[in-house]
């Protein structure tokens, strides 16, 4: 579910991370810091993003309803 998430510091964080879990000591503050890119590519901290966030998951979650009776008889 994709909710304005910035593309292009989520795979720069992703690969900082991947690198820390090959190379790096998780107990350091670089792993700290690393980990914090992480959540913060995948988690804007402000309300209108949360706001926008809870409906998005409230149409997916609406339209997975709304198709499971067709989906459970096999079409």
């Amino acid at each position: 579910m994709d909710v304005g998430i910035n593309k292009k510091e989520l795979i720069f964080a992703l690969l900082a991370d991947n690198w820390l879990h090959q190379n790096g000591d998780l107990q350091t503050p670089l792993a700290h810091h690393i980990k914090r890119q992480v959540r913060d590519a995948f988690l804007v901290d402000t309300q209108n993003w949360h706001d926008q966030a809870l409906e998005r998951a409230k149409t997916i979650w609406q339209q997975a309803l709304t198709g499971l009776p067709q989906a459970l008889r096999g079409g």
